[in-house]
């Protein structure tokens, strides 16, 4: 009996911790919250606790957000499902079919892991392997979750067979999701949902030109800086697969690797054909700004051709989390109800009001803290843009800064992470079990003050040093 009093604590005090500040928020009403918001913000305070402490099934939660909403939060239930009704859910779903069949040709293997060998055949080089791909990979394929799904499971394909212990392959492939986020903002088209949505909350209108001067240059040292942080915490691995390798920081080579083997012999070919039907789905996908095909119908028109080609079958079906799926419907539409529901406009107007009014050092420290606040909380970054931005604007303008304040909320949201439901590139890596909470935590402490700096001082220094307003 005391062994389950002790196995049933930890689990009844995770809870609490969703449960009392939800009952905190029924009972207090704060902001001035009329009955049917502070249900809205309880449900919420409530699925980010239970999110957070992972006493309950994710899905269940967000099963329950979504009834919350749909019985409190006094909106459409076209908008509160507005995630499952966009074309970013068909994409998503067939972005992992479409990674499942490159992994099930054997391509990455036999192609890219020679070059690997030849070019980056250290953890560190692999690393800035992965980084250089991750930018790349920006102009490859325009939708950021169906890019990093795929080139997620062509990196992880890879390592398999390499002679990485597996805690250091874990933390390489985490550095891989870490790097696409980052990379999707340094230009307008890294994220062609969330940037250019952003830029509507804010009431700017600008084009790739003028995002790239405003973020390309502090978005690469930020980056930088993160990589560091992520290379020095991963130190241990490095030195320990280092030490078993007899001293040589040089990755051994796996099945099919070295010189004059099967992985330089030509293709036999039921390969050439599937690397020809791969190479046309991505080359269709980077030139989708030429031909107009949206990426929708191209993701559906390559996985239907890997279907007929034998590289998919109704097993690899799945490939595809459901669960992952009913929590991003959960996340997107947070910003949605809090704003149909008046609550948005009850709780970020008061918070925004407590900031300076005119641009100071201490405006900056205070957007960032009270940003990245928020989205701790409510994790998604489109919802927290949504509902951050337009109640910033107002003291953007009062300080004569509002483009500076609307991106600073932006840089603080997107760059910050505790837990994988922090940023949906991540929480794809996590679920897809590339690498576990524990990592997103470990790394996410640190590079949440790494985030902050950047803001407060990278970011200003080169708008200052630009001229830009």
């Amino acid at each position: 009996m005391r062994t389950e009093a002790r196995s049933i604590a930890p689990v009844a005090a995770k809870a609490l911790a969703g449960i009392l500040p939800a009952a905190a928020v029924l009972a207090f009403r704060p902001f001035g919250l009329d009955p049917g918001q502070a249900a809205v913000v309880a449900s919420l305070t409530l699925a980010v606790g239970l999110w957070t402490t992972g006493v309950l099934d994710k899905a269940a939660v967000s099963a329950g957000l979504l009834a919350a909403f749909l019985a409190f939060g006094r909106t459409a239930p076209a908008s509160v499902f507005r995630f499952p009704l966009s074309e970013s859910f068909p994409v998503i779903v067939l972005a992992f079919l479409f990674s499942q069949g490159i992994a099930k040709s054997g391509l990455a293997r036999k192609l890219l892991l020679p070059a690997l060998d030849r070019w980056a055949g250290t953890p560190g080089r692999l690393l800035a392997a992965m980084s250089l791909s991750a930018l790349a990979f920006v102009f490859l394929i325009p939708q950021p979750f169906s890019r990093v799904i795929i080139l997620s499971g062509i990196f992880s394909e890879c390592l398999e067979g390499r002679g990485l212990p597996d805690p250091l392959r874990r933390k390489l492939l985490f550095a891989l999701h870490l790097g696409s986020a980052l990379a999707n903002n340094l230009f307008l088209r890294g994220d062609l949902i969330l940037n250019p949505a952003f830029l509507g909350f804010a009431g700017l209108s600008m084009g790739e030109a003028g995002w790239t001067d405003r973020l390309l240059v502090p978005g690469v040292l930020h980056l930088g800086l993160a990589l560091g942080v992520f290379r020095a915490f991963a130190g241990k691995d490095w030195r320990e697969y280092a030490r078993d390798a007899g001293g040589r920081d040089r990755i051994g080579g796996g099945a099919g690797a070295g010189p004059g083997n099967a992985a330089e012999s030509p293709l036999p070919p039921a390969d050439r054909r599937n690397l020809v039907l791969i190479g046309l789905v991505l080359a269709a996908w980077a030139l989708e700004d030429l031909h107009g095909i949206r990426g929708v119908w191209i993701a559906a028109a390559g996985t239907a051709a890997l279907f007929a080609a034998g590289l998919l079958d109704l097993r690899d079906l799945k490939a595809v989390n459901p669960g992952l799926l009913l929590f991003l419907t959960a996340a997107s539409s947070i910003g949605a109800v809090l704003s149909g529901s008046g609550a948005a406009d009850r709780v970020f107007p008061a918070l925004a009001a407590i900031l300076p009014r005119s641009w100071s050092p201490a405006l900056a420290l205070g957007t960032v803290g009270i940003s990245m606040a928020c989205h701790m909380v409510l994790g998604s970054n489109m919802t927290t843009l949504s509902v951050l931005v337009p109640a910033f604007r107002a003291v953007g303008e009062g300080a004569g800064a509002p483009e500076a304040v609307a991106f600073l909320v932006f840089i603080s949201v997107t760059t910050q992470f505790l837990l994988p439901f922090h940023h949906v590139i991540l929480l794809l890596g996590a679920e897809a079990g590339r690498y576990d909470r524990k990592t997103v935590v470990r790394f996410g402490l640190i590079l949440t003050g790494v985030s902050a700096a950047a803001a407060v001082f990278l970011y200003p220094a080169w708008w200052t040093l630009r001229g830009l307003p």
